[in-house]
């Protein structure tokens, strides 16, 4: 990943003075600039920025009315992710007639920004995915754009890693949690020269069609995984048998069975009537240890076991190892970030057609399959492997699916073990969980919603890039869209690099 940051090897007496006698050497660093660079707070009218409620202004239950948090705006995703957990708390809707009055109103894609939190946090920033009836946060800003200027460009530029380490120096490094308020605004936003093409304005466009092919996509993978959840509902509940269901309070044998846990939704009325849906379905159900599925956990990488590693953001030779966390699994069962290991020993390896399962903390229950694979990609302890050599990759493909599902209907909630303010699965939890017995035809219309090929689009121009790619995102599985994802964010971020350093750029939409 390429890096921005120049440090000047002498300062002048002016400028410390300028800079109100800072002599920490990060205060002096500064990101490259081309000849084109224009101050943020020009090319806004202006922000909106959100507030802080008191503690009576929460609620313990839903209500229309959400607060939104900066944690929402984390992570690679462009549109912002109402699904997260944790990313929002329920208030008064009286709260937000005076909200919106005072222009706070989110519109569809508009951009918002934060520049508190840690480290790597600094910078973020998401598109609403539609509309939102929301409060947010004090350390949140919805920019308000000048018409001139092209909202996914910019956002582009915002996003990307220039983006990132331009907001970095501007915020104070002091303390954990880096509260930044406003600076952003001075962040210095470089814009397409004649160095880089004779039509800047095509090189705007190209950036800003790119982001929303980007944004199609990602909104494509949340309507196929509605559309995967909606199939299963309808089979599961349309396809029982004629046993009906009932419920009474458990004996002391049931919860001898058990091992007298007290601590469990094993008991709950809604566990057991969901549990009777599945083991009453036409086809009866199974457990992973039924069709011979191993489950082991992923790599311990402590220093205790594997010794010392080298940690990278960017793979600085081929004999690093990608590193996939339970924090790179989206909600939606796809992988939206990676890191990189240096590490002499040989690890434990995620294999093609591999459930990862994410099976304690904050990502408890996310899963994602790996029909394809980068070689040598490791994930780590707190993520299982469910793994059979065997099986085909449909009924791997539902298992993961249904997996997802069971997360989203916290199903997999009641089973868990829960302490320290998070669940956590054993590998016993998950040969013992039961899947319905879908059958095989079922399973392939599932997995072709995952993973679908389908060739990649020819003579793209201004015209027909957006059309033709949106086509194509709609027949493609969510698979492919995510692995198109990673491909065009590179291209990005390749055209952006060309654009700061003012490198030729030719226009072409057949990457």
């Amino acid at each position: 990943m390429q890096s921005y940051v120049v440090k000047p090897t002498t300062i002048k007496k002016s400028q410390i003075l300028k800079k109100e006698e800072i002599f920490s050497a990060t205060g002096y660093y500064q990101v490259t600039n081309n000849s084109n660079m224009h101050i943020l707070s020009n090319l806004l009218n202006g922000v909106f920025k959100g507030e802080d409620l008191e503690e009576k202004d929460f609620l313990n239950f839903k209500t229309s009315s959400k607060y939104l948090k900066t944690a929402s705006l984390t992570g690679d995703n462009y549109l912002l992710d109402e699904t997260t957990n944790n990313t929002f708390e329920y208030i008064n809707p009286n709260l937000n007639k005076s909200f919106q009055k005072r222009n706070r109103i989110i519109r569809k894609y508009d951009i918002l920004y934060t520049s508190t939190g840690s480290n790597n946090r600094i910078g973020d920033c998401a598109l609403a995915p539609n509309d939102l009836n929301h409060n947010f946060s004090s350390h949140i800003f919805k920019l308000d754009l000048k018409k001139s200027i092209n909202k996914f460009y910019l956002f582009a530029l915002l996003k990307s890693n220039y983006g990132k380490e331009a907001c970095d120096l501007e915020i104070p490094k002091a303390g954990i949690m880096r509260r930044g308020g406003k600076r952003f605004l001075n962040l210095k936003i470089p814009f397409p020269t004649n160095k880089n093409n004779n039509n800047t304005k095509e090189v705007e466009e190209l950036i800003s069609s790119i982001v929303q092919n980007i944004i199609d996509k990602e909104e494509q993978i949340k309507e196929k995984n509605k559309l995967i959840d909606g199939k299963i509902e309808i089979e599961l509940k349309e396809n029982q048998k004629s046993d009906k269901f009932s419920y009474s309070y458990p004996k002391v044998g049931k919860i001898r069975e058990n091992n007298l846990r007290f601590d469990t939704g094993l008991f709950e009325k809604n566990f057991n009537k969901f549990d009777f849906l599945i083991n009453n379905y036409t086809n009866g159900a199974f457990v992973l240890k039924d069709k011979n599925y191993e489950v082991f956990r992923g790599q311990n990488l402590q220093i205790t076991n594997i010794g010392r590693s080298y940690y990278s953001k960017q793979k600085l030779n081929d004999k690093f190892y990608t590193v996939i966390l339970s924090s790179n699994i989206s909600e939606d069962s796809v992988v939206t970030g990676k890191g990189y290991l240096g590490n002499i020993k040989k690890l434990k390896l995620i294999e093609p057609e591999d459930i990862i399962f994410c099976s304690r903390g904050a990502q408890f229950g996310r899963g994602a399959v790996f029909p394809e694979i980068e070689k040598s990609t490791i994930t780590n302890i707190d993520n299982m492997h469910i793994r059979n050599k065997t099986s085909n990759l449909s009924e791997k493909v539902f298992l993961c699916q249904f997996l997802r599902y069971l997360r989203k209907n916290k199903h997999l909630y009641k089973i868990a073990i829960f302490g320290n303010g998070s669940f956590s699965f054993t590998k016993y939890h998950l040969s013992d969980l039961s899947f319905p017995k879908f059958p095989e035809s079922k399973q392939k219309e599932i997995s072709k919603i995952y993973y679908h090929k389908v060739d990649k689009n020819k003579d793209l121009t201004f015209e027909n890039y957006l059309n033709k790619e949106k086509s194509r995102n709609k027949q493609i599985g969510i698979f492919q869209l995510n692995t198109d994802i990673f491909n065009l964010k590179d291209i990005l971020e390749n055209l952006i690099h060309k654009i700061v350093t003012e490198e030729k750029i030719e226009i072409s939409f057949n990457y």
